[in-house]
């Protein structure tokens, strides 16, 4: 074999060489791209389930911010929370109340803010002691807490409830202490003037007093039909109770009324009552020294009452709030 011979040899097999590379190559490219495919399809595939979810979670809640009272905010879902509660006790609200709660929630806003400025501040013993008083005025301080939880599930509520309104009750009784207060001057004069109004010329009425649901008018007409003693053994007890102080409603039951005798259904805004009347008393039968300081309570609680409505409003227009009243 010549060199040419040997020389054409090689160069072919270094052709087949060649060749065979840029098959491999070929097929190694091809490979790449189609896993690279693979993995940008499913990439694509995630990125629009995640677009759908978001858009149905949007589609099913809508959460706007209705209000701001300064730095804070109070959203559709917090007046939507706010509807939902006041209707357990008052199943009659409805979108009209909506302003109404609203109005709730920014004072609620900035009596917070206010008490934090003040140094205001209410503790569980606070909370505890009111409630314990609560008890004893109302005749049932032998129950506990459990006990007190089924009695207001009864009518409509719960014990967390009831001890996040003696919260924010406390919260304003403190606030007023401090801010409203000072304003108050009662005279001797205005509370003899209080005496002969309220002791000596005044009709007395105590009573015991089953609530019913608004949604229960059925049971309420039951235990009207069907009454006695022992319906009564665990409903709240009223002593001594001033009847021009009561509602339109009760006092128009309780004038029709005798000692013992016990009244139709009266309908009120947050349910129907039952009552039976224990006693009636004219007068105290009590001097004015020994009411004094029980007359210098009542009128500066009168008059904080009023002055505190007068002191909220000032705060109100002063205060950095803004609504959007399409959403409501």
């Amino acid at each position: 074999m010549n060199n040419k011979q040997r020389a054409k040899i090689q160069l072919n097999c270094h052709s087949e060489e060649v060749k065979r590379l840029r098959n491999l190559k070929d097929s190694s490219t091809q490979a790449s791209l189609s896993v690279g495919m693979t993995q940008y399809k499913v990439f694509i595939i995630f990125v629009g389930c995640i677009l759908l979810f978001a858009s149905i979670c949007h589609a099913k809640v809508k959460v706007a911010i209705i209000a701001t009272v300064y730095d804070d905010i109070i959203t559709t879902i917090d007046l939507d929370n706010a509807m939902a509660e006041a209707k357990k006790t008052v199943p009659e609200f409805s979108e009209k109340n909506k302003e109404q709660l609203l109005d709730q929630l920014i004072q609620e806003k900035l009596l917070a803010r206010k008490a934090n400025e003040l140094n205001v501040d209410v503790t569980p013993a606070d909370i505890e002691y009111a409630i314990s008083s609560y008890k004893t005025k109302s005749g049932i301080g032998t129950l506990d807490d459990a006990s007190l939880d089924d009695l207001l599930k009864k009518q409509g509520g719960s014990l967390i409830e009831f001890k996040q309104n003696v919260r924010r009750q406390l919260m304003q009784y403190k606030i007023a202490q401090i801010v409203v207060r000072p304003r108050i001057v009662i005279t001797e004069e205005d509370m003899r003037q209080y005496y002969t109004t309220h002791y000596q010329n005044e009709e007395y009425v105590s009573f015991h007093a089953i609530r019913i649901p608004l949604t229960r008018y059925d049971r309420c007409l039951s235990i009207e039909k069907n009454i006695h003693a022992d319906d009564f053994k665990d409903a709240e007890k009223f002593e001594k109770m001033k009847i021009s102080d009561l509602s339109t409603s009760f006092q128009s039951a309780i004038q029709r009324l005798k000692k013992g005798e016990v009244s139709r259904c009266i309908e009120m805004n947050n349910g129907y009552y039952i009552l039976m009347i224990d006693d009636f008393t004219e007068g105290s039968g009590k001097s004015f020294d020994a009411v004094k300081n029980e007359i210098q309570t009542d009128m500066t609680n009168q008059k904080m009452e009023s002055e505190f409505a007068v002191w909220m409003k000032e705060l109100r227009e002063k205060a950095s709030v803004k609504i959007k009243k399409e959403l409501l």
